[in-house]
């Protein structure tokens, strides 16, 4: 099971996204992930079994913002130039593992099939500490004041 944080919720909210009478403790088969906070279970299947929202670490746009995601699983990237705001989340670990990511908005999108342009592009450079490919993070692209945020479940590919 995955239960993921985007950009919008408050830092320390709690959420029971399964009620149960009753969890399986031992050698069971079920997996949790984590992606912006933690999810407060054991391995043997004991524990709360409620997810915590990660506080997030902000940061400007083409500088790098670090964190650690054993302590800390969102970032919150802001353009400040355009307003255009980027969130990711990452996967929760439970050893230090700092991850480090460069986001830079793109200020004008090319042009698409008519007059319709892209609203909202960003790179990315600079990432450590993320396992392309296997560990799941979530993007959440907001990208004007006249628009609704977007937000797509992602792979950084880089």
């Amino acid at each position: 099971m995955q239960v993921v944080a985007g950009a919008s919720p408050t830092a320390g909210t709690t959420y029971t996204p399964i009620s149960a009478g009753t969890w399986a403790t031992g050698s069971g088969t079920a997996s949790f992930q984590a992606v912006g906070g933690t999810w407060d279970v054991a391995a043997d299947g004991s524990g709360t079994h409620v997810f915590t929202v990660s506080s997030a670490a902000a940061g400007a746009a083409g500088s790098a913002v670090s964190i650690d995601t054993n302590t800390q699983q969102r970032m919150l990237i802001t353009d400040g130039g355009n307003g255009m705001k980027l969130g990711a989340s990452f996967l929760a670990t439970t050893a230090s593992n700092p991850v480090s990511l460069t986001a830079t908005s793109v200020t004008s999108g090319p042009t698409l099939t008519g007059s319709q342009t892209v609203l909202d592009g960003w790179t990315f450079s600079a990432v450590s500490g993320y396992n392309d490919g296997t560990d799941p993070n979530y993007l959440s692209l907001s990208p004007g004041r006249y628009y609704p945020p977007v937000r797509r479940p992602a792979i950084l590919g880089l």
